[in-house]
């Protein structure tokens, strides 16, 4: 016999809408169907009519009359049931709490907690802070790099304000570009070179 308490019977009572010989959106057919295929119970043998004929009162007799693995099985199997139907009708729990209660309900009984519930509303992916410069610190760098390419100084003097850009551009993205040892070389000819040092 399962060892149910008067709580632990509305919980089941509310959970599974037993109220007025009815469970779930059960017809009687479908009630049959469903503990004969997927529990191999038959839910309308006479021992589980002691208290009357509705799917509820069946439904009560079997939690009272059967052990606990077969309680938790059944209980189980309705679960998922109900949390199925639910999905499918796009419809909010109303129980409080429903699923921790049933999950400790099951463990008290000896069987596994239920399994998370995968489509909980977990809290929606926080879009990540955007990273680097803000826009008009890169516009400025873009101003910059396009006044360089202007330059009519000497090759030397273009350089070193090439060198100053990218030192600023390297403290803008975080970079560190003093201690990489990245250097200028001006070659002739106007040519110039990034090396690392």
């Amino acid at each position: 016999m399962a060892q149910l308490t008067t709580t632990d019977m509305a919980l089941i009572d509310k959970i599974f809408g037993m109220y007025g010989g009815y469970v779930l959106d059960f017809s009687n057919d479908r009630f049959a169907a469903f503990f004969n295929r997927d529990l191999k119970i038959d839910i309308y043998h006479d021992r589980f009519s002691v208290y009357g004929t509705s799917k509820g009162k069946h439904l009560r007799a079997f939690l009272e009359i059967s052990s606990n693995a077969e309680v938790v099985r059944a209980l189980n199997a309705l679960w998922e049931y109900r949390e199925t139907g639910m999905l499918d009708r796009g419809e909010e729990e109303t129980v409080p709490n429903a699923r921790q209660r049933l999950s400790n309900l099951l463990e008290k009984l000896g069987g596994k907690p239920l399994a998370p519930d995968l489509s909980a509303a977990s809290p929606p992916p926080v879009a990540p802070e955007p990273r680097g410069p803000s826009e008009g610190v890169l516009i400025a760098l873009e101003q910059e790099f396009l006044a360089l390419t202007a330059m009519d100084e000497a090759p030397h003097q273009r350089g070193y304000a090439f060198e100053r850009f990218l030192k600023r551009w390297s403290d803008v993205w975080g970079l560190d570009g003093e201690s990489g040892g990245a250097k200028l070389d001006h070659g002739s000819g106007g040519i110039v070179l990034l090396r690392a040092a």
